[in-house]
């Protein structure tokens, strides 16, 4: 009962992970995106800014657009410094929801920056008053654009525009200017809608393409990392530790008899008996833990995040393994039980790379495995002793 509740607490951590790992790669692909647009809608802004400073003297003081553009120029430094703070491609990589949410306070901080002209600059003459609606609005539909597949970001451009102007349009008398402040929020609604459709065909292509690489990284017998998962996890864990001084282990596993059992019984037997033991060791796995298959009966489990007493968990994991083999494995109507062989390497300790580390583990489980064969060669002249159960007992 024990190892089915560590089994289904393993399995939903699992889940888990997967979820947090597809919410991390759409959220840097959203991140990706507004960093593209940046650059180029702040050249776009600086030139219309320019021109719309130009047009408002015609209206008004220059002091007024002087602290117009006061309030521009740093929101507009502080934007830059995030763009240049989010694309750093190692942060960005390793906390992409961050760089997401810093890039949100990005876009509130453009659209704060034409706040100004319906708070400021909006009682003059009706076509003026229609002509900068007609900026803001641009404006507005530029950013929406720009920032389709990022609906959030695209509303908090958007809404430091669109808040104060309906309700100017709706204090004016002309009935062109009723008219823009009732469409504006309908043709708001329609574009955000637009864009929520825009963001799902984001997350469904940046699915696909996640599934596409946990598929190249995950063995199909098993649904354990394969190979190149275990270079893909051992890889983060040895950098974390050289970040931190921590301690990194890699057990290389064997299956003792496998292969006589499989020519036995055939394939299908075989693929049986991988499944249940890797969901066997898997299932009592802890979170600093990870079981891979490197291929046919050979398994390689990473224990990361050790500190200074990685000697004791090392002796830990290597009793439990072994005495998890205690029980029979039940396939079909017969029960099997099988042995394996481990070897351990250390980083820092034995190896600094993984390849390394691999090697050293796989040597040193050889020689384990030499040990076992000498000594059941000692044994092979004493008798079997029969089954007291029913079932057969086929025993590697």
């Amino acid at each position: 009962m024990r190892a089915s509740g560590a089994g289904a607490l393993n399995s939903a951590s699992q889940e888990q992970l997967t979820a947090s790992l597809l919410a991390d790669a759409v959220a840097r692909e959203k991140a990706e995106q507004m960093l593209q647009a940046i650059p180029a809608a702040v050249l776009t802004t600086a030139i219309s800014m320019a021109a719309t400073a130009w047009l408002l003297h015609t209206y008004f003081a220059w002091r007024a657009i002087a602290w117009w553009v006061a309030c521009v120029l740093p929101l507009y430094a502080i934007r830059l410094a995030i763009w240049a703070w989010a694309r750093r491609p190692a942060r960005l990589q390793a906390k992409p929801r961050t760089c997401l949410r810093a890039l949100y306070v990005s876009a509130t901080l453009a659209g704060l920056s034409w706040t100004p002209l319906p708070v400021w600059f909006f009682a003059a003459s009706v076509p003026f008053q229609m002509f900068l609606t007609a900026l803001l609005l641009s404006v507005a539909s530029a950013a929406m654009g720009a920032l389709s597949p990022v609906p959030v970001a695209a509303l908090l451009y958007m809404l430091p525009i669109i808040v104060p102007l309906v309700p100017r349009l709706l204090a004016e008398q002309a009935r062109i200017a009723h008219t823009m402040g009732w469409l504006i929020p309908v043709y708001i609604a329609y574009m955000a809608t637009v864009s929520g459709r825009m963001e799902r065909l984001l997350r469904d292509k940046v699915q696909i393409r996640f599934m596409a690489v946990q598929r190249s990284l995950t063995d199909p017998l098993t649904g354990l990392p394969n190979r190149a998962g275990l270079d893909a996890h051992c890889s983060a864990a040895l950098a974390r530790a050289r970040r931190h001084g921590m301690v990194v282990v890699v057990f290389y596993i064997d299956l003792n008899g496998f292969k006589a059992l499989n020519d036995r019984h055939g394939h299908a037997y075989g693929d049986q008996l991988l499944r249940q033991f890797a969901h066997r060791l898997n299932s009592t796995l802890r979170a600093h833990e990870r079981l891979s298959r490197i291929g046919g009966d050979e398994f390689a489990l990473v224990l990361q995040d050790l500190g200074v007493h990685w000697r004791d968990d090392v002796a830990a994991v290597a009793n439990r393994l072994t005495d998890l083999l205690q029980e029979p494995f039940r396939i079909g109507d017969t029960a099997c039980t099988i042995g394996m062989a481990l070897g351990s390497a250390s980083y820092p300790e034995d190896a600094q790379e993984l390849t390394d580390l691999l090697a050293c583990a796989d040597a040193r489980m050889y020689a384990v495995k030499l040990q076992q064969h000498a000594a059941a060669s000692l044994r092979t002249h004493m008798p079997a002793e029969a089954p007291k159960s029913g079932r057969t007992v086929l025993e590697a």
